[in-house]
């Protein structure tokens, strides 16, 4: 039987998809891109925001009105936020962020028998990481590896923890035994979690993050590159300068989380660090490995933030010359701290966005012009019969003539800055 899958949001929830994708792929079912003619609609649900909660259950309506006969099912955050009210979107199966097994079990039963169950939602709150069997990773170069998943941090704007629970680090050996598989046919795994900077506080014996690192840099023997998909800036120990240093494998980027540069907006959002703190563990990362390439979140038009807030945000973004920027007006979260102060009016929220990407812009140029006649090493991903796309370290974008796919192979090249800008994850 034929099976279609969505993921919204996050690389957690990517992984998490992959691993369906991966155990229907091996109990001999077929993934189909066209919604219509699938027997079985997945889709991993996003609520990290407002909009992102609207979006999910956009898509849940927009499935069942294209296929109204297919077996439904969902998952993921907005799932677990709405509980048994998501049945009302024509839904079938539905579970929050910790049933993905039972989900799974019933799943495969209805493509075996064809029979659907009753509407039903699933719930489950089993303590510790949930393996989920089957190495989940889509058919390219570069997957994902979940080693985390839960948040401990509370910020005001952000339900997570309520609806991920807690940090839980996934036993290490269980993530060694993925990688391996992974590399088989991935030549770079990207670390993924809701915290990962966070993995193995919650272990006995207690581990860390630049631990499991070493670990996989020493015992999976396929790996070309390891890339860190977030940390705190908190995070960015001795422990783990040490090892980026010197470790090439790893990937020379870090996307470290700013969300503001004032310190009253960072205050009324929680954050556990100040802009001077921060900035002094970039300059540590740029120590280490002097072309880093440093990316960060950011939240335009928080409540309570004014005109001098922002341009105290902006001032510091240009001080922090980071290689892009991932902006997000604010999104009011019911439920959340936030929710209770007062919401800045959208244009202004919408002009904040456009001059934080419009700067992200600038200094994306100014990053990539570094570069310019130096040579880099670089994967190469995909190809259109001219011409070789891939990727370097520090995640430049590159396209060079080709007369054959270099896809999988690491070549050395001369980097021209007008090659496109560097993409963040």
């Amino acid at each position: 039987m034929n099976f279609y899958l969505e993921s919204l949001g996050c690389k957690v929830n990517a992984c998490e998809i992959g691993g369906f994708r991966s155990l229907l792929l091996e109990n001999g079912h077929q993934e189909v891109k066209d919604p219509i003619s699938a027997d079985v609609l997945l889709i991993n649900t996003c609520s990290v925001t407002h909009e992102s909660g609207r979006k999910s259950q956009q898509h849940i309506r927009r499935l069942r009105r294209l296929n109204p006969k297919g077996f439904l099912v969902v998952m993921g955050c907005e799932t677990e936020r709405l509980g048994l009210e998501v049945l009302k979107l024509g839904v079938d199966l539905a579970s929050g962020t910790h049933a993905r097994l039972e989900l799974l079990d019933i799943v495969l039963k209805y493509l075996k028998s064809g029979e659907k169950p009753l509407p039903s939602f699933i719930s489950s709150k089993k303590e510790g990481f949930q393996e989920f069997p089957g190495a989940s990773a889509e058919n390219h170069l570069r997957a994902y590896l979940k080693i985390q998943d839960g948040c401990n941090s509370f910020c005001s704007y952000c339900l997570i923890p309520y609806l991920r629970g807690r940090s839980v680090s996934r036993d290490p050996q269980c993530i060694i035994e993925e990688a391996k598989k992974l590399t088989i046919n991935h030549p770079e795994l990207v670390l993924a979690g809701i915290h990962i900077g966070k993995y193995g506080l919650d272990l006995t014996p207690r581990n860390n993050l630049t631990q499991l690192i070493e670990r996989i840099l020493k015992e999976v023997g396929d790996l070309k590159r390891l890339r860190i998909s977030s940390l705190e800036e908190s995070e960015i120990d001795e422990e783990f300068l040490t090892l980026f240093a010197k470790e090439e494998k790893i990937a020379n980027h870090l996307h470290l989380p700013l969300q503001s540069g004032s310190e009253k907006i960072l205050r009324l959002m929680g954050r556990p660090y100040m802009p001077s703190g921060y900035y002094e563990n970039v300059q540590k990362a740029r120590a280490a490995r002097e072309d880093v390439a440093i990316t960060a979140d950011l939240i335009a038009g928080f409540p309570g933030e004014n005109d001098d807030d922002w341009k105290e945000t902006m001032s510091f973004l240009r001080k922090c010359a980071f290689s892009e920027l991932h902006v997000f007006p604010y999104s009011r979260r019911e439920g959340t701290r936030a929710s209770a102060l007062n919401d800045l009016p959208m244009n202004i929220k919408k002009e904040r966005v456009r001059e934080a990407l419009t700067l992200s812009d600038e200094l994306s140029m100014e990053y990539r012009k570094k570069f310019s006649g130096q040579r880099v090493q670089v994967l190469f991903e995909t190809f259109d019969g001219r011409y070789a796309f891939g990727h370097s370290s520090n995640y430049l974008t590159v396209k060079i003539p080709s007369s054959r796919s270099l896809r999988g192979e690491i070549h050395e090249i001369v980097y021209d800055s007008s090659m496109g800008p560097s993409k963040g994850l």
